[in-house]
C-alpha cells in the first residue's frame, strides 16, 4: 500500500560511496509537514551457501560499527548497474571462495524501512565448486561449514543475531527449500 505524500525539498547530509544520507520535508497526506531521514542505498544481496542437504556455509565476520564478529551468511551491496543474482555471483566467489551453478531466488526484505530505502533480494546457492578468492580489503572473515540444524540453534541461543541471515534462513525453511 502506498500513502501519497508530497516531497517538498531534500538535501543531501553526506555521501559516502554509494549511500546517501538525505533530509527531507514532506506533506503528509493529512496536510502536516514533518522532516524525515533518509538513508538511499543501492541494495543488496543476501545468499545461503548449500553444500549438500545438511551442510551449509557460514561466516564469521567482523562488523566494525558494532566491533564484534558476527556469525552470518554471505551478503554484499549491488554495484550500479548490476543485477541482483550477478552480485550474487560475485559475492559468493569474494566472500566463500566458492561459485555456484544453481540458484534459488527466495524473495525481497526491506532490513531497515524507518530510516532506510534498501532491499535485499535472498538467495540459496547449490552446486558449489571451490574459486580463487579475491575478498575485499576491509573484509575480516572466516569461512564455516555447519549444518542447518546448527544454524536453527544458533538462531535460538542468540548466537546468530544478524537480521538479513536470520529473515533469509527462515524464508528458506518456511518455503521447503532447507
Amino acid at each position: 500500500m502506498t500513502i501519497p505524500f508530497k516531497i517538498l525539498n531534500t538535501q543531501s547530509i553526506y555521501r559516502e560511496g554509494s549511500l546517501d544520507l538525505v533530509s527531507e520535508h514532506v506533506r503528509l497526506p493529512g496536510g502536516q509537514e514533518v522532516t524525515k531521514a533518509v538513508l538511499h542505498h543501492p541494495g543488496a544481496v543476501v545468499i545461503i551457501p548449500q553444500l549438500d542437504d545438511e551442510h551449509l556455509l557460514v561466516l564469521e565476520q567482523y562488523r566494525h560499527a558494532l566491533r564484534e564478529t558476527l556469525l552470518e551468511f554471505p551478503a554484499g551491496t549491488i554495484d550500479p548497474g548490476e543485477a541482483p543474482i550477478d552480485c550474487a555471483r560475485r559475492e559468493i566467489e569474494e566472500e566463500c571462495g566458492h561459485r555456484a551453478d544453481d540458484w534459488t531466488e527466495l524473495g525481497r526484505i526491506h532490513p531497515s524501512p524507518g530510516f532506510c530505502d534498501e532491499v535485499q533480494t535472498c538467495y540459496v546457492a547449490r552446486k558449489l565448486s571451490k574459486q580463487s578468492r579475491a575478498r575485499d580489503v576491509d573484509e575480516i572473515i572466516v569461512v564455516r561449514t555447519t549444518t542447518i540444524d546448527a544454524i536453527t540453534a544458533a538462531i535460538t541461543d542468540g548466537a546468530m543475531t544478524d537480521a538479513k541471515s536470520i529473515a533469509t534462513f527462515t524464508l528458506a525453511r518456511m518455503k521447503g527449500i532447507l
